[in-house]
């Protein structure tokens, strides 16, 4: 999340793409919050994977082949934050 955080995402963001925006809010309070996102944050992060998955199609690849690129590259992000958000801390502990 650091590394699209700092190289990338800010490429990504467009000032009319409400989704765009969403999304680096998201990234910045999981990076805050060491990962975790609350059930509202997640709830809302799905809706916009749901919008970013539902542009993503092959006639925009044929209209405008920078603008799929943008949207694929910003699905990913939401689904490293999807995955950052929901799985459990590793125990290094060894269950001591």
């Amino acid at each position: 999340m650091r590394f699209w955080h700092r190289q990338r995402l800010a490429a990504l963001i467009a000032d009319d793409d409400k989704p765009s925006q969403e999304l680096c809010e998201f990234v910045q309070v999981c990076l805050d919050a060491g990962g975790r996102l609350t059930s509202a944050q997640q709830r809302l992060l799905i809706h916009c994977i749901d919008q970013l998955t539902a542009r993503l199609q092959p006639a925009l690849w044929r209209d405008d082949q920078a603008e799929y690129f943008r949207t694929r590259d910003l699905l990913t992000v939401a689904r490293l934050l999807e995955a950052a958000g929901t799985t459990n801390p590793v125990s290094t502990s060894g269950g001591q």
